[in-house]
């Protein structure tokens, strides 16, 4: 079973230059989450969603835009995959997970670190 040896994947995501194979478009998995606010802690916030609760780790400005527990909610998101750990972040708009994102694209900088600087 399997490829025969010496031929390429005719698969898109195995082409030269594809963003699963250069790493690009990582933690695209859920663009965003839409539910209800379930509850919210310092830097986190619940999203339930069909019956599955997700937690996202939110800026400070995204934790002060959010409604009320039992409002409706949508977040933008970004996932992290680590060998240890799948840790989804949200985001009130656009342009917070942009920053995000070449934020924690800078040497030495990690999600906590480009949360902490979002919040300011």
């Amino acid at each position: 079973m399997g490829r025969r040896p010496g031929r390429s994947c005719a698969a898109p995501c195995w082409r030269k230059g594809s963003a699963r194979r250069s790493g690009k478009g990582r933690g695209a998995v859920f663009d965003s989450l839409r539910g209800t606010l379930a509850r919210t802690e310092p830097g986190a916030a619940v999203v339930e969603c069909g019956g599955v609760g997700f937690l996202c780790h939110v800026s400070a400005n995204t934790l002060r835009a959010l409604p009320r527990p039992g409002g409706e909610v949508k977040l933008l998101t970004r996932l992290q995959v680590r060998e240890d750990a799948l840790t989804l972040f949200g985001f009130a708009t656009a342009s917070e997970r942009n920053c995000f994102q070449m934020l924690t694209g800078v040497s030495g900088v990690g999600p906590k670190v480009a949360l902490a600087i979002l919040s300011v």
